[in-house]
């Protein structure tokens, strides 16, 4: 064994290369298998390390994600950003005529990679992890803030609301993405017309007044017994505060004020009570929206009903509401039952608007279909990191975009394999 200064140079050398072997094994973790796989032993057999050397490192697995967050997951994905946002200012200055560069910016968001399926992961489960919270805190998040937070002589509410609006397009095309694929949507159509609403010189208008009461966590989960419901309601509030993973079947239980056994006799697993528990509020959840949207349709617009709906599922005091969504949509990309489920709720929703568009804009209509889901997912996700995001004046970009009339008939949407 070398000692003295080249022993441990040779020492410092090789923890180095752990170090990094480590990350990298975080990280491709992270993006094939998810935050529910992300543990010490597959981590040191990835690395080629026995599970001494990682733990002597780290104490918990949120501490390893939060090193790759930091070493392989935020230069990329800030980069990335940094991008999408100079598109956006430039369309916003220069005009539509711009839009190619959105469109390009889009791309890393439209088709996401391992990576940028790890940086979602770990912006989902920041939401109940403090130590990752913590993580983007340091970097991302300030970076953001600034970008959107409006200052008197330098940035107006308006135009923080048109960068904060892309924001909510480049999260939600990620989980998009991820849930339906990229192989049946050609967004580019959809870009040109972000493009040109970001452009148009519209002011803020003043919103209908009144809070959204459906999307109040809690519901009739319709069991006709009120023990199975709180079963149900308890299951959702332990996801929405400590995450999936970490709502255990114990905790459930005694949150509902029941035993482990009452819950057995119902299900034979955590993921079978939680698939129930999604299955009957998640149809109920869109069905209430597209209500609530068309009323709000009947009194203004389309293009003011949709900045409304983003006010009240980005309002302050539904952040539980928002990570049980957030989480299902996680769960979504590991497990196959769950993924049709969803499917199952999402597609007469997706098949009506496609049909509103008429039979000779099929292709548009798929489109618009598809923005439309990531349009629903993407505030979701903004202001579960970006709290403050919530009442900025989005109407000034959904008024252009959505009650700007149909596009003419561009011809069929080239196939993603072309």
């Amino acid at each position: 064994m070398q000692s003295g200064p080249a022993g441990a140079v040779h020492r410092q050398a090789r923890s180095i290369r752990n170090d990094e072997r480590i990350l990298d094994a975080g990280m491709r973790l992270l993006g094939e298998r998810g935050w529910s796989d992300l543990s010490f032993p597959p981590i040191a057999h990835l690395a080629g390390l026995s599970i001494r050397p990682v733990r002597d490192r780290y104490a918990t697995r949120s501490e390893i994600a939060a090193a790759t967050w930091k070493g392989r997951i935020h230069p990329e994905l800030l980069a990335d950003l940094t991008v999408l946002q100079e598109a956006t200012d430039l369309v916003m200055k220069a005009g539509a005529q711009e839009a190619q560069a959105l469109i390009s910016a889009m791309a890393p968001f439209r088709d996401p990679q391992p990576k940028m399926r790890a940086a979602m992961e770990l912006m989902i489960v920041a939401g109940f992890d403090p130590i990752l919270r913590g993580a983007l805190d340091d970097g991302l998040l300030p970076s953001l803030r600034t970008w959107i937070t409006p200052r008197p002589g330098a940035l107006s509410p308006a135009d923080a609301a048109r960068r904060a609006f892309v924001l909510c397009n480049a999260f939600g095309l990620v989980i998009t993405g991820l849930h339906l694929g990229t192989d049946f949507a050609n967004l580019d159509e959809e870009f040109r017309r972000l493009a040109a609403a970001l452009a148009a010189p519209n002011v803020p208008q003043v919103q209908p007044a009144g809070v959204a009461e459906h999307l109040d966590f809690g519901t009739d989960f319709g069991t006709g017994d009120p023990s199975w419901d709180g079963l149900l309601q308890a299951t959702l509030d332990q996801v929405g505060t400590r995450g999936y993973d970490a709502a255990t079947t114990i905790s459930i239980s005694r949150a509902s004020g029941h035993t482990e056994g009452f819950l057995f006799v119902r299900y034979g697993s955590k993921l079978e009570l939680f698939f129930d528990a999604t299955q009957r509020l998640f149809g109920r959840n869109v069905a209430d929206n597209v209500a609530y949207q068309e009323g709000i349709c009947e009194q203004s617009s389309p293009g003011m009903a949709e900045a409304v709906v983003m006010r009240e599922f980005m309002r302050p005091g539904r952040e539980r509401l928002r990570l049980v969504n957030l989480e299902q949509y996680r769960l979504c990309w590991h497990d196959e039952r769950f993924h049709r489920m969803m499917l199952e709720v999402l597609r007469p929703f997706m098949e009506a608007i496609a049909d509103e568009v008429g039979p000779q804009h099929t292709e548009h209509g798929r489109t618009r279909a598809y923005a439309e889901v990531v349009r629903g997912i993407g505030p979701v996700v903004l202001s579960q990191l970006l709290p403050e995001t919530w009442d900025l004046p989005y109407d000034v970009v959904t008024i252009p975009l959505l009650d700007a009339g149909p596009l003419p008939d561009a011809g069929p949407l080239p196939d993603a394999a072309d």
